[in-house]
């Protein structure tokens, strides 16, 4: 989830007019919304393709699409959702070895393209350091972030709601 939220939050500070999420949790959807999602799409709701609802909501595709989950048909569809004429589709959840995404080469012939982004794209060697000065400036928030605090003692409940999609991320205290 933390993944979701900041593509959400990124694309809002990179100026983007619309963010639309798609998620199967209406309650991640919601809480997208604080970080600057502007349209929720669940995708249980829809009867067609999401791709198909989101090419449909911005008559044509969009300019980026972002997966955050690793899953191969999720993968496929971001890209689907994208402008034919340039549009690009980020890869940042991890994909496990043994999955593989089945497409179409025609997809990409129009100038749609697939790039990835581990890491936000930052290249930890000479970048992670500014990132973390920036951190420390206050000039990004990472406390919003934080939905839960809990002792170490509770490290195997905090596993549990982050598998569960009910928190951010859980900050364990080693001294309680």
């Amino acid at each position: 989830m933390m993944n979701f939220m900041k593509v959400v939050e990124a694309a809002k500070v990179a100026g983007a007019s619309r963010i639309i999420g798609v998620a199967r949790d209406d309650d991640k959807l919601r809480r997208a919304v604080e970080f600057g999602l502007t349209d929720c799409l669940n995708i249980q709701k829809f009867a067609k393709p999401i791709e198909q609802v989101i090419c449909e909501l911005v008559d044509g595709g969009v300019d980026y699409s972002f997966d955050c989950t690793g899953d191969p048909g999720i993968i496929y569809s971001a890209l689907e959702c994208c402008n034919m004429a340039g549009g690009v589709s980020v890869i940042l959840g991890l994909v496990e070895a043994t999955q593989r995404v089945s497409f179409h080469p025609g997809a990409l012939l129009w100038g749609r393209s697939w790039t990835s982004g581990l890491f936000g794209g930052y290249k930890a060697r000479s970048e992670l350091p500014k990132l973390v000065e920036r951190c420390m400036k206050g000039d990004i928030n990472l406390d919003h972030y934080i939905t839960h605090k809990m002792p170490f003692s509770k490290i195997n409940e905090a596993f549990d709601i982050l598998n569960e999609g009910k928190c951010i991320r859980c900050v364990l205290d080693y001294e309680n």
